[in-house]
């Protein structure tokens, strides 16, 4: 089996493709990232945004690999994904933070775009980095080349109740990167009691262990912190 190679691996590898190709006679998509799929690990997604001339919501996005990490939770990303034009996606939010305006201003430019996205799909938050990568031609490009590598993928929490004052310091001692043998003696608690007020704050947060419950926090403190800049 091929080794799986890192997003910056692969994305050099379908610049290089892209680079070589001649606007004189347009390529097909394959081109680009044929040498590149049988390397992608399951974390790694690539479709590609076919643009016929007229309005960007009638573009067809055909699905040419999926993630393959299990996801739990509201939401089937696969099926979310699976291959359609864009105006018949669910989630017109998810369009209109991710797809508009990228997509369109690198099929006006005919530049290639590496950028980090953080959005939303049915308020799950999703993390990853992006290569997009146009058909050179003499005129508008036929299709966009977009791949993505997750780097978080989290399940909408539930709503949690109002920590009290100590919670409230533990949990941004976690955040922090503390160990609960360092929470409980800068708070002066046993370890034992620090460690159960961590199970009780994760049971209010629906997160699977601490490492999750950190990036739940993250995630929850970016995402006020976006609310409030609106």
């Amino acid at each position: 089996m091929p080794k799986p190679l890192t997003f910056r691996a692969l994305s050099q590898k379908m610049l290089d493709s892209w680079i070589q190709t001649d606007p004189e006679r347009p390529a097909r998509p394959e081109i680009i990232y044929a040498g590149a799929l049988e390397h992608m690990s399951p974390t790694m997604r690539l479709t590609v945004y076919h643009t016929d001339p007229g309005d960007p919501m009638d573009w067809f996005l055909e699905a040419i690999r999926h993630m393959t990490i299990p996801v739990s939770g509201s939401v089937d990303f696969r099926k979310f994904f699976e291959s359609k034009r864009i105006r018949e996606f669910e989630d017109q939010n998810y369009i209109r933070s991710v797809v508009f305006p990228a997509v369109p201003e690198v099929y006006a430019s005919g530049q290639h775009r590496i950028e980090y996205v953080r959005t939303q799909v049915h308020g799950n938050e999703i993390g990853y980095q992006r290569l997009l990568l146009p058909q050179k031609s003499n005129g508008p490009p036929n299709w966009i080349v977009s791949f993505v590598e997750a780097g978080y993928l989290l399940n909408k929490p539930v709503t949690p109740s109002t920590p009290d004052a100590e919670d409230r310091v533990i949990v941004q001692l976690v955040a922090e990167g503390n160990s609960a043998k360092e929470i409980a003696k800068f708070l002066d608690l046993s370890h034992r009691t620090v460690e159960h007020r961590l199970e009780r704050i994760k049971e209010r947060y629906g997160a699977r262990n601490i490492p999750h419950l950190v990036a739940m926090i993250i995630g929850g403190q970016a995402s006020q912190a976006g609310d409030k800049s609106q």
